[in-house]
């Protein structure tokens, strides 16, 4: 198997879909980490300024502060490695099929198992470097311009940062199963670009879902004699309980979708819970994916 990943490197290496998406994720984080860099903004005649220190960025309208941690931007490659690992497995792996190289290869011998196996070790590879890409632009390009991670601990970010490497390699587990399950390269690109937007948006759903506070702040009440007092906090109809909830917070651990959103917002309600489940998704996808490839029928 070790002549076929130097083959899949080989070929990686002179691969233009490569580089172009390693451009684009770059150009992509660099343009995130522009609109975070300190600026004065005008408002309704009045002029605001807005400083940063201590990688936090501060902004005053007249007698009003707000701070923002800006090392929020730093973990945004994650997503990005969602859809460009589906994009590029779906290109790089689709023409296989209709050149032959599949066949090819299994006549010189070359097992099943070889050659899925090498594939996503290719594939993995993209997405290690991509990931690594992701980092060097935020320790390159964003901490000098937004000065910092300000109060996270170095060890958190090592730690997502570890946690990103594993679910990125689970999206790429997932999108080789789908690519070598279907001979057709045109279907294969628009199941895996269909499948990491749906990862996407089921993920942002349940953000959405799962954020919601169970009590809603009570507004001001005026009495008629001029006083003013706080009504008691209101059940949130939107807040989700129970079976659900557990539902809810178990499919956000488990897609990849899921774990990438809390990578990238650094809010998981048990951190190790992500690498476990990135691990059971990569042994899922890849024992599935494999006994599909045993019986597909390679022209």
């Amino acid at each position: 198997m070790s002549n076929l990943i130097s083959a899949g490197v080989y070929r990686l290496r002179y691969s233009k879909l490569f580089y172009i998406l390693l451009v684009l994720l770059v150009a992509a984080l660099t343009l995130c980490y522009m609109q975070a860099i300190p600026q004065t903004i005008s408002l309704e005649g009045s002029t605001s300024e807005v400083t940063q220190e201590e990688g936090y960025m501060t902004v005053e309208y007249a007698e009003q502060v707000s701070t923002y941690p800006l090392n929020y931007f730093f973990f945004q490659y994650v997503l990005a490695n969602l859809i460009s690992c589906g994009v590029f497995c779906s290109l790089f792996l689709g023409p296989e099929y209709g050149d032959g190289v599949l066949r090819n290869k299994l006549i010189v011998g070359r097992s099943r198992s070889q050659i899925y196996l090498g594939n996503l070790a290719v594939n993995g590879l993209y997405g290690t470097v991509a990931s690594a890409a992701g980092i060097l632009t935020g320790l390159c390009v964003g901490v000098p311009m937004l000065k910092g991670f300000g109060e996270t601990e170095p060890s958190t970010l090592v730690m997502y940062g570890i946690f990103s490497l594993i679910t990125t390699w689970a999206c790429v587990s997932l999108f080789t199963m789908v690519t070598m399950a279907v001979s057709n390269r045109a279907v294969a690109a628009a199941s895996c670009i269909v499948l990491a937007f749906a990862l996407y948006f089921l993920a942002q759903f349940l953000t959405l879902n799962l954020s919601q506070p169970e009590m809603l702040q009570g507004g001001l009440i005026f009495g008629q004699d001029g006083t003013i007092r706080m009504a008691d906090p209101a059940p949130n109809p939107s807040y989700i309980s129970g079976f659900k909830r557990q539902v809810y917070q178990f499919l956000y651990e488990l897609t990849p979708g899921g774990q990438c959103f809390q990578i990238v917002n650094m809010n998981a309600e048990t951190p190790w819970h992500l690498p476990v489940y990135a691990a059971l998704v990569i042994a899922l996808t890849t024992g599935l994916g494999l006994a599909i490839f045993q019986k597909k029928d390679v022209k």
